[in-house]
């Protein structure tokens, strides 16, 4: 599969998933993230800095959530600072839980 050059060419790279895709995509601009294709996956920053991802499969879609600590500022993370991080992941059929990812947005933000 060619590596795609726009979010949307990626989208259309997975037509099993395209819509919950074009809904997420939605939401995150709808939050001023900008979007952008980086490493063949789409990324969404706020002023340069990454601040999510997502991966589409056959019959799922995760969304990652990028942090910026060393090993030793990791280490240090609380079980509730982690779990902040861990990524999302939504079957084919299943609703995204938007209030669920703006949550964790807004955390990370803040």
């Amino acid at each position: 599969m060619k590596s795609p050059e726009t979010i949307r060419e990626y989208m259309a790279q997975h037509v099993d998933v395209e819509s919950e895709l074009l809904q997420l995509h939605d939401l995150l601009l709808k939050n001023h993230l900008k979007g952008e294709i980086k490493d063949g996956e789409p990324v969404y920053k706020i002023d340069d800095k990454i601040i999510l991802g997502f991966r589409a499969f056959k019959n799922n879609i995760q969304i990652w959530f990028e942090n910026d600590f060393d090993d030793q500022e990791f280490l240090q993370l609380s079980n509730h600072d982690l779990e902040i991080y861990r990524p999302l992941n939504f079957d084919k059929h299943q609703a995204l839980d938007e209030e669920l990812i703006l949550s964790r947005l807004h955390l990370i933000l803040n």
